[in-house]
């Protein structure tokens, strides 16, 4: 009886799969070009009117060479100043695909070279027909003393709380000021 060893091949003896470029097809931002490194909300909350409105501020990654424009995703908002690194800019919103929403492009002065953060203010407000935004009246909830909002962003809702890249491949931290006359908790 004969006995072999097996050795498994070294680490460069099979090559690796090239690497496939990031595509989402449930997301308009421009995912393999641009990542997010965290955003800020500075919201107020209307109750009557049942919207918020504020802006959000995005801190985004360059991830490739001669970014010219940063694409988020958007759904039935209602958009108001737009800036990039303080300098205000007239960016555009393509026309709406069914659930996916409109794409948000925002044009860069310069071309952005990889590794750059570029810092983006959005000033908007939600609508009624937002996807994300779930209203109760006061004879809604339990204690019947004050009406109650959630939000459920699971899917492609985000799109429709704020403008972001709203994409399975990237998650972002968060920070929030935001005026209420109830209580907020978010987490």
């Amino acid at each position: 009886m004969s006995s072999t060893t097996w050795v498994p091949p070294g680490l460069d003896a099979v090559p690796r799969p090239p690497t496939q470029p990031r595509k989402d097809m449930h997301s308009f931002s421009n995912i393999a070009q641009i990542h997010p490194e965290g955003f800020h909300l500075d919201w107020e909350i209307d109750w009557v009117r049942q919207i918020i409105f504020g802006s959000v501020t995005h801190k985004i990654g360059v991830d490739e060479d001669g970014v010219s424009e940063v694409v988020l995703d958007s759904s039935y908002l209602e958009l108001g100043r737009i800036s990039v690194d303080g300098v205000e800019v007239q960016a555009d919103v393509a026309p709406r695909q069914g659930n996916l929403g409109s794409a948000l492009t925002i044009p860069l002065k310069a071309p952005a070279p990889k590794g750059d953060i570029l810092k983006s203010k959005i000033e908007y407000s939600t609508t009624d027909k937002s996807t994300a935004l779930r209203w109760l009246t006061k004879e809604q909830t339990f204690s019947k003393k004050g009406p109650f909002l959630y939000f459920q962003c699971g899917a492609i809702d985000a799109r429709s709380l704020l403008p972001c890249i709203d994409s399975t491949f990237h998650r972002s931290s968060y920070t929030a000021t935001v005026k209420s006359a109830y209580p907020v908790l978010m987490s």
